[in-house]
């Protein structure tokens, strides 16, 4: 079922993870916010294309750092 191992696994799921949390904070901070109706789908169509710029750019920065 792992063909890497359940170690190989379980650090896969821990990356996954780490790169979603907080995903849900946008659903929290709407009754926080003004304008709502507004604010709040510009928030969640984002939520991705942020995700997966500010996580690249920190594996580029890892990446450029580690011989």
């Amino acid at each position: 079922m792992f063909p890497m191992g359940v170690v190989a696994f379980f650090a896969g799921v821990q990356i996954t993870v780490f790169g979603f949390v907080g995903i849900e904070l946008v659903g929290t901070t709407a009754a926080e916010t003004a304008e709502p109706e507004r604010n709040l789908p510009r928030a969640i169509n984002s939520i991705l294309a942020r995700i997966i710029i500010f996580y690249v750019h920190a594996l580029v920065a890892i990446m450029a750092v580690t011989p």
